[in-house]
């Protein structure tokens, strides 16, 4: 009998508002230095105006990006099979054997940008094969950490400490 878990990663639903807003705010912006003489604050008008079309850009791309959902299956020769999926489309797999998992904790987000140093309360799961081996991200695609809720960690360390144990 195969055991299965599945949990979504940290996503704002805010993202299309936020997209729209900017890019509104971004043409409100350049719009606004044609109709200004001084050089100065022309200049402050197309660096603001940038930086709203960079926000907007950046919150497309997460729109388009979507929400990885990770599945957790365990089959019967006890081998941790990981999925990770977008729109139904499976993007990463991994396996692991549950002998290999040694210890599994819940921990911070890797701080690699400044949403890091933002959202103090995206977890992630790492684990290690023994004492003396090094830790590994568990929700890890690629070179990205997925982000994930405390009660989806949660839910995903119960669920590895009762196939460890």
């Amino acid at each position: 009998m195969t055991k299965s878990l599945t949990v979504y990663e940290k996503y704002l639903k805010y993202w299309p508002f936020i997209a729209g807003i900017s890019l509104i705010l971004s043409i409100a912006f350049f719009a606004s230095y044609f109709f200004v003489a001084d050089v100065l604050i022309a200049g402050y008008l197309r660096l603001v105006a940038f930086g709203f079309f960079a926000i907007g850009l950046l919150g497309l791309l997460k729109i388009k990006d979507g929400q990885v959902v990770i599945t957790l299956e365990v089959d019967e020769d006890d081998v941790l099979h990981l999925n990770y999926a977008v729109r139904n489309r499976i993007i990463h797999q991994e396996e692991w054997a549950v002998a290999e998992i040694g210890e599994i904790k819940i921990d911070q987000m890797p701080n690699r940008s400044l949403s890091n140093d933002i959202m103090k309360s995206d977890r992630c799961l790492r684990f290690r094969r023994n004492k003396e081996s090094d830790w590994l991200y568990l929700n890890k695609i690629s070179s990205r950490v997925v982000p994930l809720t405390q009660n989806n960690a949660e839910k995903v360390y119960k669920f590895l400490q009762n196939l460890i144990s």
